[in-house]
């Protein structure tokens, strides 16, 4: 009985020590395999880590090397814009020369004084480089007379007539400008019955023109000139006395007008 209850211990001893043996190679294993899940875990969120790290690395670099760009290389200011250019003066007409500026161009005027008749002031503007003028437009008769009144002032002369550009067209009661640049009739202001080619005076036709200035203190002189201030009145290409103080306008082409 006693060897039976030994054996029995025995088995009992073998079974516990084998269950014992069982139960710790498996904790071993279950613990191995922990320390590889960690292990791989580590590894794996070492590399995201790293990864990660690495990234906001480069970005961190990329960053500082953009901001390292913008500090020491800062964009370049925009160049103002270029004003535009001033428009270009118009050319003039060269001293004492008044400049018009006619649809056809530049026409340069200029007055002078002088005991002339038709063909002597003809050929006096002559010795400037230009003609006697015609007058394109009221803007030019004004100015004609304006210069012929400066002038007469300073010799006490209250009145004169100014020799024009035109002549008289045969077979009509009409005349032309012939300064080769005046047009049209703008200009033509006639006094009162002109043309009237003296009405047949015997002296021959008035195949010239003139303009009759004067001065502030003539305007109210009972005279037969006093309705004629500033227009045109036919007269005697050859004579010079009527009014006796004569004077001339002469004209000649301006310079080009440039575009732009």
């Amino acid at each position: 009985m006693k060897t039976l209850l030994f054996l029995l211990f025995l088995f009992l001893i073998n079974v516990a020590h084998a269950h014992f043996k069982m139960d710790k190679d498996d904790r071993k294993v279950i613990r191995k395999e922990i320390i590889i899940e960690k292990d791989s875990d580590e590894d794996d969120g070492g590399s995201r880590s790293r990864f990660s790290h690495s990234h906001s690395s480069s970005s961190s670099s990329s960053s500082s090397s953009s901001e390292s760009r913008e500090r020491w290389h800062p964009k370049r200011p925009r160049k103002p814009s270029r004003p535009s250019r001033p428009p270009a003066a118009k050319p003039k007409c060269e001293e004492n020369w008044y400049t018009s500026y006619r649809p056809q161009g530049i026409w340069c005027l200029r007055v002078g004084i002088g005991h002339l008749d038709y063909h002597q002031a003809q050929a006096q503007c002559a010795t400037y480089g230009g003609v006697l003028s015609g007058i394109q437009n009221d803007w030019e008769r004004q100015l004609i007379a304006n210069e012929s009144v400066r002038q007469l002032i300073p010799h006490n002369v209250n009145i004169a007539g100014v020799w024009l550009g035109a002549l008289h067209v045969d077979g009509t009661n009409t005349f032309a400008w012939n300064d080769g640049f005046t047009t049209g009739t703008e200009g033509m202001f006639m006094g009162p019955g002109q043309p009237d080619n003296a009405l047949g005076d015997a002296r021959g036709p008035q195949n010239c023109l003139q303009l009759i200035v004067m001065t502030p203190n003539y305007w109210n002189a009972p005279d037969k000139w006093q309705t004629f201030n500033r227009l045109i009145d036919d007269y005697w290409c050859h004579f010079a006395h009527d009014p006796p103080q004569r004077m001339y306008a002469c004209g000649k082409r301006g310079p080009p007008v440039t575009s732009g």
